[in-house]
């Protein structure tokens, strides 16, 4: 175990659950999940939401209305592992969210993190990390006495990783690793939140609901994973299509035609011209995600 780390450790509070995640199978969107929960502390500064006036803020679960992504810039930062398309679309589709402690972040990250605890003792606070063996204190994470949650990968967290990323050596490193064998108060495969079968979806929340004591917040959560399924789904078949390698674009994005229908469209492009036209005709404010998650669990609610 690295040595700032280890100093951090022997003085670590004891309310900080830890969530361990291969990249790409959305520990962050986890973490933001948990978060809702009143056991939970929500630090609104770790979500990147500072283009949001403070009463939009109200739940780790809200999609920012100023633009329509989590991140500020939306270029992001170019990556020699990446293309800039990679790179674009990776932002475009991420939910960031809660504080990843590592060697190089535990002096800043670390202070901060107890003092929030300090001033907020009575609820549970969240840390992230990747058990990586060959990034910074990767393992040493893993042996940090405290609760965890460990995302165990899937087929389908790899595919993402390999096509947005290009990184076959941490594919094989994601793939050589027992998750396991990490000590955890709670296994999660994503794909039994991150779904369309509402069935699936529940017994997985209810499950993190008892083993974890938290109020439940079922129709807020799954109203936020379908949001997200709907954004990752709008990147991988419709954004990464027409998008070249320079991140310019092969067709106009905006030539979805307008049918008033399409507000129920399950294919975002669709519903998205038609809410457009129609918040221009009746002089509606623009809330076009929070519009887009209602809508969204009609239809969920409509197809059980």
């Amino acid at each position: 175990m690295t040595s700032k780390l280890s100093k951090f450790v022997s003085t670590f509070p004891k309310s900080v659950l830890l969530i361990i995640f291969p990249p790409y199978h959305h520990g962050h969107a986890i973490n933001r999940i948990m978060c809702s929960h009143p056991e939970f502390y929500w630090d609104v500064a770790s979500c990147n939401m500072p283009y949001e006036d403070a009463d939009h803020c109200t739940s780790s679960l809200v999609w920012p209305e100023r633009v329509d992504h989590y991140e500020k810039d939306r270029a992001g930062i170019y990556k020699k592992a990446t293309t800039h398309k990679q790179d674009l679309l990776i932002t475009y589709r991420r939910v960031h969210g809660g504080q990843f402690i590592d060697q190089t972040t535990v002096a800043s990250n670390g202070k901060f993190l107890k003092e929030r605890v300090q001033a907020n003792p009575n609820v549970t606070h969240t840390i992230l990390n990747h058990a990586i063996p060959s990034w910074i204190d990767g393992q040493a994470a893993v042996q940090l006495d405290i609760p965890k949650i460990v995302v165990t990968p899937c087929e389908e967290g790899l595919q993402e990783m390999k096509q947005y990323m290009d990184m076959d050596k941490l594919y094989n490193e994601v793939i050589s690793i027992d998750y396991h064998s990490i000590p955890a108060d709670y296994y999660l495969d994503y794909r039994n939140l991150f779904t369309h079968d509402y069935n699936v979806f529940y017994n997985e929340y209810m499950n993190l609901v008892k083993c974890f004591n938290l109020t439940p917040n079922e129709d807020a959560v799954r109203g936020f994973i379908l949001r997200l399924m709907d954004r990752m789904k709008h990147c991988d078949e419709y954004l990464w299509k027409i998008m070249r390698d320079d991140g310019t674009l092969s067709e106009p994005y905006y030539d979805a035609p307008y049918r008033y229908e399409d507000l129920y469209s399950p294919v975002f492009r669709e519903f998205q011209a038609a809410y457009l036209h129609f918040i221009r005709l009746k002089n509606l404010p623009y809330q076009m995600n929070a519009v887009r998650t209602r809508i969204l669990l009609d239809l969920d609610k409509k197809n059980r």
